[in-house]
């Protein structure tokens, strides 16, 4: 199987403590989930609720907020989901954010190639140059 972890830090992004924790890789949830607990003891409030859905097909809403993570001494804020006190999970677009892919193989984040769609050579406000 593909799943393994990675030493992380996760923060508030106003500041204050960080938190050093293992969440393992999962490039199925979309976003990076952490334990409620967690997140609320580093000064993290909800800023909207949302449903997803569980891998097993139950829908469930849960409060997502904004945290700094760190990556290999990067930095980045994106969004989090307060979980359950069980569930430590770094997801897609936190991955994305930070420009990385799973290599399941070797069971390591490397570098993505990044893609922006629409940009085109010679179009500069969607009016071609020529």
């Amino acid at each position: 199987m593909g799943m393994f972890t990675v030493p992380v830090e996760i923060s508030n992004p106003s500041g204050g403590a960080a938190a050093s924790i293992e969440p393992v890789v999962d490039t199925g949830a979309g976003f990076s989930v952490m334990p409620a607990s967690l997140l609320t003891s580093l000064g993290l409030e909800p800023v909207e609720q949302n449903e997803f859905m569980l891998a097993n097909g139950e829908i469930r809403v849960y409060s997502v907020g904004e945290a700094r993570f760190k990556i290999d001494g990067r930095e980045r804020t994106t969004p989090v989901v307060f979980g359950d006190d069980d569930v430590f999970l770094l997801g897609a677009v936190t991955l994305q954010s930070f420009g990385l892919v799973a290599d399941t193989n070797e069971h390591r984040l490397v570098p993505a190639r990044l893609l922006l769609v629409g940009m085109q050579p010679g179009i500069v406000e969607g009016t071609p140059t020529h």
